[in-house]
């Protein structure tokens, strides 16, 4: 029987979480992660992505290649405290997500690739145990540091109204796990612990918390003592940020955004620097011009971003290899064709497109591969199909 998750306890900053966000985002598109015998390779997987991704995923609207590194270096350093349970046994685990990361630099390939080694038992932690996100992001929000109150909060922030009584040996048992049962009588679970937890989340948090001792006789005598703790608890109407609940849809939304800038951005210094800046009267304006026209054909980018994300996957696949990703015997008339820079299909021998645009392309890319395969050659159109190129 493998043990049972109790608690985390993580003091992550609202970028952090983010990051660890889309980082399990993209594990949960990977398919090989589940496929894999963790028993073969110890505690690291091995993630590979690029600073685009990143940056796109997480609402940046150009390349912040310093910003992730900065957050990629928190997350490798922030350790989180684990709690587990097993055959009455209690375990303690201390580690950190990110074990390293490695980014390449590299003239041939334009997607800042890189790849980390991140943690399984948080992996696994957190995609069984996905409301954990809005919980980090709830604590982080309200700055909950006690881990007393962090446990009591994750018990009762999603209830609108309780009131329970809980025996004192059941409490202990669920605020903490360190605690020895004999040294903690009432008086100290109430003046050290529950006072403490009440002031912080009721100063701090949308939970009103509120205790109260219920008090039974001994035995035939008048004498009293506390045996069992009210609990009693009222939510606040909170709403928690739609950032804490990333899906594909909300990510996706975020890439296009940043294809989007990266194209009318391109396009305005072209223009520039061929006409001249003074031809444009308010930049700003023509820039939101640009970025209201390009929204208008949002499913183009949305294939492009799923073009490059196949392209990725087959590039970070075949890490022992460096040439273009080719569909060989694409047909008759092109036998060897790859996607070029402007996400058209890209004939290299006749160096003609023959695809109208990237929804065309990744429509005629899927039909393909039903019945044919990719391949990587070595190729000289690495300047025109960068984003195919792959480095071994």
């Amino acid at each position: 029987m493998k043990p049972t998750f109790k608690h985390i306890f993580w003091n992550l900053s609202k970028n952090e979480i983010d990051l660890l966000n889309v980082l399990i985002n993209i594990v949960d598109r990977n398919d090989d992660f589940d496929n894999i015998d963790f028993d073969d390779i110890g505690f690291g997987y091995v993630l590979d992505t690029n600073m685009h991704e990143l940056s796109s995923s997480l609402g940046y609207l150009q390349l912040e290649v310093d910003k992730i590194i900065q957050l990629l270096e928190l997350l490798s350093k922030n350790i989180a405290t684990v709690y587990y349970e097993k055959d009455n046994n209690k375990f303690m685990t201390k580690v950190t997500f990110i074990h390293q990361f490695n980014i390449t630099s590299s003239n041939e390939d334009i997607n800042k690739r890189m790849n980390m080694v991140l943690n399984i038992k948080i992996i696994n932690i957190i995609r069984e145990h996905r409301d954990l996100f809005e919980l980090f992001y709830k604590i982080e929000k309200y700055n909950i540091k006690s881990k007393y109150s962090k446990i009591m909060y994750e018990r009762y922030y999603k209830q609108l109204e309780t009131s329970e009584d809980i025996e004192i040996e059941t409490l202990i048992e669920i605020i903490d796990f360190g605690l020895e049962k004999s040294d903690l009588k009432w008086s100290r679970l109430n003046s050290n612990i529950l006072k403490r937890v009440a002031k912080e989340i009721n100063d701090k948090s949308n939970l009103n918390f509120n205790y109260s001792s219920v008090k039974t006789s001994i035995d035939d005598t008048n004498r009293k003592q506390t045996t069992h703790v009210r609990l009693t608890t009222i939510l606040e109407p909170d709403i928690i940020e739609s950032e804490s609940a990333y899906s594909n849809e909300f990510l996706m939304s975020r890439k296009v955004s940043y294809y989007i800038e990266r194209d009318i951005i391109k396009k305005f210094k072209q223009i520039t620097k061929f006409k001249g800046k003074e031809i444009i009267n308010d930049p700003e304006a023509y820039m939101l011009k640009l970025r209201r026209e390009a929204h208008k054909n949002s499913d183009e980018y949305e294939a492009k971003v799923l073009l490059q994300e196949w392209l990725n996957n087959i590039k970070y696949s075949n890490n022992d290899h460096s040439g273009l990703v080719v569909l060989q015997d694409y047909d008759l008339q092109n036998k060897v064709v790859t996607v070029n820079n402007n996400y058209k299909l890209f004939d290299i021998i006749k160096k003609i497109e023959i695809s109208s645009s990237a929804r065309d392309t990744r429509l005629k890319i899927n039909s393909f591969m039903k019945k044919g395969d990719y391949d990587i050659v070595e190729g000289d159109y690495i300047k025109e199909c960068s984003i195919s190129y792959t480095v071994g």
